[in-house]
């Protein structure tokens, strides 16, 4: 096993008033804090546990002792594209309604729930009780009934139970498999678990393919699998430098603007502050990056350290970083006390978009002042920890809060039993919080942690691009889709959203905004094909001269526009007259002139 620094515990105490307390519904050995928060089938556990949960590819409902299995069939429309739900088939307990199920275990790739009641099955007419195991499975289609009736019979002697999911080596997952019965294991993989990365140790079958809202899924052989994507080299800089001598001047003069301008942060809303951290942060690297700012870069240390400090020190005000113990993780003094505090994050919604920027803060701190960053060490490690750590069953938290192994992206959004199930909207925020996490690793030379922090980085962009990313000729998504949207708003489980939890389907700047801040030296990563750039942006451009789009919003679809289109690019970041709070002019012109 891969060692990482485990710190003490070092936020003060609480237990959250606004989540709610862990239902009967966890089996006792599983209601142990820290327990997941973000699980794909965590709606099987809050409230009365009967809200539905989509696992590919199906879609399981557990109420009143029945259990209620759809293979559901996608619809799509301009502004939504969702799965329709209704039972194919249920199960039943004998004594109907009297036994809700508990879920007795869970692990990386599965979770298993038990009923108290006894299923009743006569078997011959014979009405013999039967003991044993049941294998249930749709057939996917009528043309391919007969060839996948044959495979499913092949395999029925063996079935998975759950599965380990092992992240040691760089850029690689390993999915060791739990199974029962005799035989080979078929499991079902999904299309980008299997295109833009390698998967090894397994028999693809082609015939035996289901549909899924993230596309076909394919009959995959074998007791482990290993996903490797290719790598991405990236640390605190751009790694192209700028493209032209003649561009230094102009980024300086900006630079001494922006880090003369720094001024004491005025709100005290984790999302916020911490973009704004991160955002200072930035301009130190760029000005290390292009050379000879020393006096510049040391103000920008101190502003950090001023600001970033009193969040672990518990001086920050009225608000404070705090571990409760009741689910096991760090949320805010005001996420603990205000269901809308700090976005839910008293409820475990977007721990990893608020926390990545002050990690990413504080890894360039650390990086800055090595005896601050010994000082602190604990309470990065211990913010980090909270949405990456790479254990399961130990404290301080749960197994990768929010990273989901097997569709291999995070979801966001916490301890609500949303009907459509997990979700996500900012792919590039979590992107943030995983790339922030190797910087840490490299701030303190901890090589393990900076090789995970990028893996994970790698498979997050993978899911962005295959998922989030609407390309005009894409064949995941219906047509109707694909003609109204080029990137989705909020992916859910079970649907694909237009609008976002904050603005409009039709406010396409912003959509294409939150697909991409912050903008930092792994952005280059995730916007790679040129042409889905182009059609992204000539989207976007329909909305750029309403009179309700700002500036801000405009800066990111500008720093798209140069990739393939520059100077129009460089004329309408000049006009400018304000930006994202995470962002700066120095940051977008740092961007364009270090792009090659």
């Amino acid at each position: 096993m891969m060692e990482y620094f485990i710190p003490p515990q070092p936020f003060p105490l609480i237990s959250t008033t606004v989540a709610p307390d862990p239902t009967q519904l966890w089996g006792a050995q599983t209601r142990v804090a820290p327990l997941p928060t973000n699980a794909p089938w965590l709606n099987f556990v809050l409230n009365d546990g009967t809200t539905a949960e989509y696992l590919h590819p199906y879609s399981l409902q557990s109420a009143g002792g029945k259990l209620a299995i759809c293979y559901p069939k996608g619809m799509a429309e301009l502004a939504v594209m969702i799965q329709v739900i209704i039972a194919d088939l249920i199960f039943s307990c004998l004594e109907e309604g009297s036994s809700p199920h508990t879920v007795t275990y869970y692990d990386d790739l599965g979770v298993t729930l038990t009923y108290g009641s006894d299923i009743n099955l006569a078997v011959n007419n014979y009405g013999q009780p039967y003991t044993g195991i049941i294998r249930i499975a749709a057939l996917p289609s009528d043309n391919a009934t007969d060839i996948t009736e044959g495979y499913l019979d092949q395999y029925r002697g063996a079935y998975a139970t759950g599965g380990t999911a092992d992240f040691s080596v760089p850029f690689q997952v390993t999915y060791t498999w739990k199974k029962q019965g005799t035989g080979d294991l078929l499991i079902l993989s999904l299309p980008y678990q299997r295109e833009n990365v390698t998967l090894s140790g397994v028999q693809s079958i082609p015939s035996v393919a289901y549909n899924s809202i993230d596309g076909i899924l394919q009959g995959t052989v074998g007791d482990s699998w290993t996903i490797t994507t290719a790598p991405i080299h990236v640390d605190w800089y751009s790694g192209t430098g700028l493209q032209k001598a003649e561009y230094k001047d102009e980024l300086v003069a900006a630079l001494q603007a922006d880090i003369a301008n720094l001024s004491t942060i005025e709100t005290n809303a984790t999302y916020f502050y911490g973009k704004q951290l991160a955002r200072a942060a930035r301009l130190a690297l760029i000005a290390e990056e292009i050379g000879n700012l020393a006096p510049q870069v040391e103000t920008v240390r101190e502003f950090l350290t001023k600001t970033l400090t009193p969040w672990f020190d518990n001086t920050i005000g009225e608000n404070g970083l705090v571990y409760d113990s009741k689910w096991g993780g760090i949320v805010s003094i005001n996420g603990a006390a205000d269901p809308g505090g700090d976005f839910g994050l008293g409820e475990y919604n977007d721990h990893h978009f608020h926390y990545g920027y002050y990690v990413y803060a504080g890894a360039v701190l650390a990086h800055l002042d090595g005896q601050w960053g010994q000082e602190y060490k604990g309470h990065l490690y211990s913010l980090l920890w909270d949405y990456m750590y790479p254990y399961s069953g130990t404290q301080p938290a749960p197994k990768f809060r929010h990273f989901d192994p097997y569709v291999l992206h995070s979801w966001a959004s916490g301890l609500t039993d949303f009907v459509d199930g997990r979700n996500q909207e900012s792919t590039t925020e979590a992107i943030n919080a995983y790339y922030a996490g190797s910087l840490l690793g490299l701030a303190y030379g901890d090589l393990p942690l900076q090789q995970l922090g990028l893996t994970l980085t790698a498979f997050e962009i993978n899911a962005a691009q295959a998922l989030w990313h609407v390309r005009r000729h894409s064949s995941l998504y219906g047509d109707e889709f694909v003609d109204d949207n080029r990137v989705v708003g909020v992916l859910w489980a079970n649907k694909r959203d237009s609008g976002l939890w904050f603005a409009p389907p039709d406010h396409y700047e912003v959509r294409l905004g939150i697909q991409m801040l912050p903008i930092t030296p792994v952005t280059q990563f995730v916007f790679t094909d040129e042409t889905f750039v182009h059609e992204l942006v000539d989207w976007t451009q329909t909305r750029l001269s309403q009179p309700d789009v700002t500036d801000a919003w405009r800066g990111f679809t500008y720093a798209l526009q140069y990739l393939y289109h520059p100077h129009p690019a460089v004329n309408m970041i000049d006009q400018l007259k304000g930006f994202d709070d995470g962002n700066s002019k120095s940051n977008l012109l740092w961007w364009i002139y270090t792009r090659p």
